[in-house]
């Protein structure tokens, strides 16, 4: 597996090429306003009006950060080709998949410092600027004195990789480690700078050190949960693939009673993100939709039930390739394994997950896949 990707950005000068509908937060609202940006107006796949911008040929790393900032609530794609669009699929599910873990990073340590002796201390000795969870933490007086403390802070981050390093070492093979060294420098990347201001105030006091073991415990939590990117990608690729090619089948057929040329299938993915919350230790939340707008299916709806909560013996997903390679099974049938081996790391990993199917008035299948991490 690419390192360069799964951190949000992916090697030299690849892009991701596929028509993105990146739909505002009122956030993002109202940056693109003060920017002067009109955004446009979009009919989305699920029948409301939202607004947004549209991109195209892009680098990774400029969407990531537009999530990161919390300026989008929906992404979404459409394909006519699932071949051609495969990549493309896999790297934006994991993209926004990894951004999500990396929000809810932030939140997490937000809530340890917010509940620490840190923060009671500050607002005592600072009653004019107190803070709290709704604190927003980017002036220049706090860059500057990250700016002047940048060795502490380096400190610190080195303290927090090598802690997690030892306590994430048993039983990992050296290609996940180096995967796993990557993702922790991810991680603490994103924290937000407040979160270094205040450690650094109380870099040499005791009540810092419970702090810092909380933080590495979490980082450990956070970096163990970054395979869910690849059951997740790897399932809406295959939900994708189901919807777009059972009903070409059927128009196929249809076109050679009728000697015409089917019409290509046209699937949308809807990628729903819920990261602003209103209370703390509320989960942060993803919503993908997968829906066609040919086709209402409520045979898949029941499998995916039934199948999601299957039995299965514990295996990799390497060795699940390898041993279903050269089989002949149903074309849904990966799709619904992947489902089964996603629920069953959801729930080891405390992330809860729940799918299923509804009909439009019109015929078409939406398949729903809600995760609360």
């Amino acid at each position: 597996m690419d390192v360069a990707v799964e951190n949000g950005k992916r090697k030299g000068k690849e892009q991701i090429r596929i028509g993105t509908k990146v739909l505002l937060s009122v956030n993002g609202m109202k940056e693109f306003s003060r920017r002067k940006v009109s955004p446009k107006r979009f009919l989305v796949a699920d029948g409301i009006e939202r607004f947004g911008i549209e991109m195209k040929n892009y680098n990774p790393a400029i969407l990531q950060k537009l999530i990161l900032q919390q300026y989008v609530s929906t992404i979404q794609i459409n394909t006519e080709n699932v071949a051609i669009d495969r990549r493309n699929i896999l790297d934006l599910s994991k993209l926004i998949t990894y951004s999500m873990l990396y929000l809810k990073f932030d939140l997490n340590v937000w809530d340890l410092i917010c509940e620490s002796d840190i923060v009671k201390i500050w607002n005592r000795t600072h009653p004019k600027y107190p803070i709290d969870q709704k604190t927003e933490g980017s002036s220049p007086h706090i860059q500057n004195h990250l700016k002047n403390h940048k060795e502490e802070v380096q400190v610190m981050r080195e303290f927090l990789v090598s802690s997690t390093r030892q306590g994430i070492r048993k039983g990992v093979v050296r290609e996940d480690m180096a995967l796993y060294e990557g993702m922790m420098e991810k991680f603490l990347d994103n924290l937000r700078p407040l979160v270094w201001f205040l450690l650094t105030t109380r870099k040499n006091t005791t009540e810092i050190i419970p702090i810092l073991n909380t933080l590495i415990d979490t980082l450990i939590t956070s970096i163990t949960r970054t395979y869910i990117s690849e059951y997740i990608s790897l399932l809406v690729l295959e939900l994708v693939s189901f919807l777009q090619v059972k009903p070409f089948a059927k128009k196929l057929r249809s076109s050679r009673r009728k000697f015409e040329s089917p019409e290509s299938t046209y699937i949308s993915v809807l990628y729903q993100i819920h990261p602003i919350r209103s209370v703390a230790g509320e989960k942060t939340r993803l919503s993908i939709i997968v829906c066609d707008q040919e086709t209402a299916n409520r045979e898949l709806g029941t499998k995916i039930v039934s199948r999601a909560n299957a039995e299965l013996n514990p295996k990799t997903l390497k060795e699940f390739y390898d041993s279903h390679a050269l089989k002949d099974t149903e074309v849904f049938s990966l799709g619904l394994y992947y489902l089964s081996f996603l629920k069953e790391e959801c729930n080891r990993l405390g992330i809860s997950f729940n799918a299923f199917v509804t009909n439009s008035l019109s015929g078409n299948t939406f398949i729903h896949l809600r995760f609360a991490f």
